[in-house]
């Protein structure tokens, strides 16, 4: 058992050996500097602007009806209730 627990601490080790060293490299690569990414930026912003700028533009020009300025017709209701010279079948065991 206390072999088995010192094999699981030496895997633990190098576990935690590999994360230091992911979390130690440099992220970014050498090859780009501060102006390349500042101009990707500026790109993003603006095609950011530009679909903003066409969906601001699409709600304006959005034709609705006008709201009626006098009150709607009454839909006559119908009597749906059954009147008494209606005879309704009933079944009666034999």
């Amino acid at each position: 058992d206390v072999l088995n627990l010192m094999d699981d601490i030496r895997d633990q080790d190098d576990v935690e050996k590999q994360i230091n060293e992911a979390l130690g490299q440099d992220i970014v690569s050498a090859d780009l500097d501060d102006e390349a990414v500042l101009a990707e930026l500026n790109q993003l912003e603006e095609e950011l602007r530009l679909e903003s700028e066409a969906k601001s533009s699409a709600e304006v020009n959005v034709n609705m009806p006008d709201v009626p300025s006098v009150p709607l017709p009454r839909r006559e209701e119908k009597n749906t209730a059954t009147t008494t010279t209606d005879t309704a079948r009933v079944a009666v065991p034999a």
